[in-house]
Formats: C-alpha cells, structure tokens, sequence
C-alpha cells in the first residue's frame, strides 16, 4: 500500500495522509501499514500531565519517530519532511534520515527555516 505518514500530536493530517498523533500510532502504521512513501515528522508530542501539571508520562517525541526508522531501513521513506518549531529537535531528525539516505523536501507545514535539499 503505498501511503504518506504525518506525525503530529496537535496538527490535523492533510488529505491523503495516514495520521499519528504520537509514537504509538507512528509505530502502529508503521507495522500494519509498511514502508510509507514520505513522512511528515513533529518533535514534540506532548507528554501527559496530571491536573497539576505534573509530568506522569513522558512522551518519545520526533526524534525517537527517526530512530526508529533509520534503525529499521525496510520502512525508511525515499523522502521526509520536518514541521516542529523545535529548531534542534528538527535538526535532529533532519540529519537522521539524510544520513539513512532519505531526502529532505518541503512537506505540510513547514516551519520556515527548513532549507531545500
């Protein structure tokens, strides 16, 4: 099946994407679903918070996404996009993928300082 995945805990998935809105839906797809064709990747997943604003559960954000794939080439995307305001987090999962050999394009809300490739 040949599909595009949009992780992102707040944002809305375009039409035509499979959405995940956090590490477990990522890997879900993933499994059920195969090698996407691209991935719109967040950084920030928002991690869950009692009423005081306690952190109980910390959420794996983007960059654990990336590990993930680069760790497992069979499901790595000919091509990635990266749409968080977390400059480092971004760069993080930026130079990930390219060095698994995935290419950077422009994606669904872009952020505004990721470069063309």
């Amino acid at each position: 099946m040949s599909y595009k995945l949009f992780l992102d805990d707040q944002r809305i998935a375009p039409d035509g994407w499979v959405q995940a809105w956090n590490y477990q839906d990522f890997r879900e797809a993933l499994n059920e679903l195969g090698r996407p064709t691209t991935i719109a990747f967040d950084h920030d997943l928002g991690d869950q918070h009692d009423e005081f604003g306690n952190l109980l559960v910390p959420e794996p954000d983007g960059t654990a996404a990336a590990l993930h794939v680069v760790m497992n080439p069979e499901i790595l995307p000919l091509t990635f996009s990266v749409h968080t305001m977390n400059f480092s987090g971004g760069h993080r999962i930026k130079s990930l993928m390219a060095e698994a050999g995935s290419k950077l394009v422009l994606g669904p809300f872009n952020s505004g300082w990721e470069e063309k490739k």
